[in-house]
């Protein structure tokens, strides 16, 4: 395990720490700097622009309309989409076992499909399916500023421990799921908004929410 790096008297951190590497997205990096280190950055041959890694909360929406898929005239026809569609989520993991996620009655993966299914804490790549075809986690950013995950608490893997991202995800591709209600009331079909399309979740944000350099390398993978 590598030893925490302990602040010098006027508040610097030690040696910086690379965090990730970004190659896709953006080309760049994320790094644990102290204070004289980020000072010096501008000075370095090819230096652009650098950013404090910042701290983002969870929102909830109720209506498509926010993503621009309100039929007849959002980013989707209003035919359903192909089941060689994946859908990615950045939020809180998922809850595999949810029947939202069930693979029955689905092909074989898409062929150009080159995504992973990391095992980690109360799961495993046997939980990734033919609905559920990829599942990552990403907290070197997190644990750089709020500390180390509390693993009593938390699933240092891409299992949801929130409820958000499972949420999200439902809503975004889940399958169709008969019968559904409220409590007992309102027994009916559930689905989500592309029922047929793949899943692939991403879990970035963790007990104190979701940091810049996470929500980047999720993006970037």
């Amino acid at each position: 395990e590598e030893e925490e790096e302990e602040d010098t008297e006027d508040g610097e951190r030690g040696a910086p720490r690379l965090l990730y590497v970004y190659e896709t997205v953006v080309t760049g990096f994320a790094a644990e700097l102290s204070h004289s280190h980020a000072r010096s950055l501008p000075h370095l041959y090819g230096f652009l622009w650098a950013s404090p890694d910042e701290l983002l909360r969870l929102h909830t929406t109720n209506s498509p309309r926010f993503l621009g898929l309100v039929p007849g005239e959002g980013l989707w026809k209003p035919s359903t989409p192909a089941s060689d569609v994946v859908v990615g989520v950045v939020d809180t993991g998922v809850w595999p076992e949810h029947p939202s996620f069930r693979d029955n009655h689905f092909s074989s993966l898409p062929v150009n499909w080159r995504g992973s299914c990391d095992a980690g804490k109360g799961f495993s790549q046997a939980n990734c399916n033919r609905k559920l075809v990829g599942a990552r986690y990403f907290y070197k950013g997190y644990q750089a500023t709020a500390g180390r995950i509390n693993e009593t608490d938390e699933y240092l893997s891409p299992r949801d421990s929130n409820g958000h991202g499972t949420h999200t995800a439902s809503i975004a591709a889940g399958r169709h799921v008969y019968p559904a209600s409220t409590l007992g009331y309102a027994r009916g079909v559930a689905s989500g908004m592309a029922p047929k399309a793949r899943l692939a979740a991403y879990k970035v944000c963790w007990a104190a929410g979701c940091f810049d350099s996470d929500i980047l390398a999720a993006f970037d993978s």
